[in-house]
Order: structure tokens, then C-alpha cells, then sequence
């Protein structure tokens, strides 16, 4: 992968780390990063943008500062807070809720997806990488519980492959992947961090290194896979 503009979607913890990551390489020209909040940043080649993803108005604002070959990396998600708790039970499951992480977690990658058809021609290259979670994998559920959430993942998992199919015919430059970034030191992890095996919760420095050695390694034949920290293939 030999992008030279990135766009990240989300500021938050993993999104503030692959930043780092992404800036520590000089042949870098370009970062736009859409956030629901301002922010600045002190490298020049670091552009923030207010915004919302599921406002294609914002999507063309930001599409149109960078050029191609570029990767787009979603980091926004969605596991808990405005009253919302990944649930223990079935009969903890609110339809508010299921649909809220749906928006959030599914919808958000299908709008970049969407806008990256609208505002990119078919001859440009695009890569666009999701965090999804390795609790979206339905061959790999054998704990159940956190049903918003796994549904969410689970139904993101399967929009990145339709869309993969749809742009090997129309969209041959452009790769779409699902990617898990293990257990990272963020507010989405920090009540659940009482049983992550010790070596297993990792720094945003790690997370971010993690992703951008997995994007530079991302080939044509990757797009549609769901890919972990370590480059290893997840089971759908």
C-alpha cells in the first residue's frame, strides 16, 4: 500500500494513535481528520475537520483535500455510554440501543464507502480500513452476550465483503478490509480491562503501529478480508 494521504475518521484513542504512527513516516503527505470536535495539531501536514461521517457534505469536504492513492481508516465505535451497556442476556436487548450501534458500528462504513464512489473515480486507488472486533465473528461466538455490539460488528463484517465483491467489478484499485484491533487502552475498553491477559491490552502507540503495518502490507487480493492486529486472517 503505497498511499501518501490518509483520512481518519474519529479522534479518539486508536484514531489519535494511528496518527502518531501514520506521521512518524516521511513520505507522508497529507493527514484529514474528521472528528465531531475541533482539535489542532502542531504538524503542518495534519488537517482536522469538523464534521459528521453520516453527512455526505462532510465526507466531500474532506475527500476533496486529498488525493489519490489514499487510505481512509473509520475508528469510530460504539460499546457503551448514553445508556447503552453491552447486554449480559437476551432479555437485556432495547431496540434503542440495537440500533444505535448499528448506526454507529455498520452504517458509518457504508457512508465512507458511499461517498468514496461519489467523490473518487474508478481510477483512482482508495483503501478503505473498519475496525470492526473479533466479537463480530459469528464462527468465533462461543460466549455469547453483547448482543448490539456483536450484531453490529457482525453485520459490518458482511457490508465490507458485499461492498468488496461490488468494487472487484467496478472498483479494482480500491480495497476494503475489516480489521481487529485487539484490546487497546481506550475509554470503550477500560471497564472490561479486569480480564485481558496480561500482555494483551495494548498502548494507542501499539495500536496505531499495529494498523499501519498491517495497511502497508494490504494487497488487491486483501480487500474483503478481516484482518487482526497481527496480520492474521479472522474466520467470518
Amino acid at each position: 500500500m503505497d498511499a501518501r494521504d490518509f483520512v481518519i475518521v474519529g479522534y479518539g484513542g486508536i484514531g489519535s494513535g494511528v496518527l502518531e504512527q501514520i506521521l512518524q513516516c516521511a513520505e507522508v503527505e497529507k493527514v484529514v481528520v474528521l472528528s465531531r470536535s475541533a482539535h489542532r495539531h502542531a504538524d503542518a501536514r495534519v488537517q482536522f475537520r469538523q464534521g459528521d461521517v453520516r453527512c455526505a457534505e462532510s465526507l466531500a469536504h474532506v475527500f476533496a483535500e486529498v488525493s489519490s492513492p489514499c487510505c481512509v481508516i473509520n475508528t469510530i465505535g460504539l460499546l457503551h455510554g448514553d445508556n447503552i451497556l453491552p447486554e449480559k442476556r437476551l432479555a437485556d436487548v432495547r431496540k434503542e440501543a440495537l440500533l444505535r450501534s448499528i448506526e454507529v458500528n455498520t452504517y458509518s462504513t457504508i457512508a465512507l464507502a458511499q461517498a468514496i464512489e461519489q467523490n473518487f473515480s474508478r481510477k483512482q486507488a482508495v483503501s478503505l480500513v473498519a475496525l470492526s472486533a473479533r466479537v463480530g465473528s459469528i464462527g468465533d461466538n462461543r460466549l455469547g452476550g453483547w448482543l448490539s455490539y456483536r450484531v453490529s460488528k457482525a453485520a459490518l463484517n458482511m457490508a465490507i465483503r458485499s461492498v468488496s465483491v461490488e468494487w472487484r467489478r467496478t472498483r479494482p484499485l480500491n480495497v476494503i478490509v475489516a480489521y481487529h484491533p485487539g484490546t487497546v487502552d481506550t475509554g470503550l475498553s477500560q471497564p472490561f480491562q479486569g480480564s485481558v491477559p496480561e500482555g494483551k491490552l495494548f498502548s494507542r502507540e501499539q495500536a496505531g503501529n499495529y494498523l499501519l503495518d498491517v495497511i502497508n502490507q494490504l494487497e488487491a487480493d486483501d480487500s474483503g478480508s478481516f484482518k487482526a492486529w497481527d496480520g492474521s486472517d479472522i474466520a467470518w
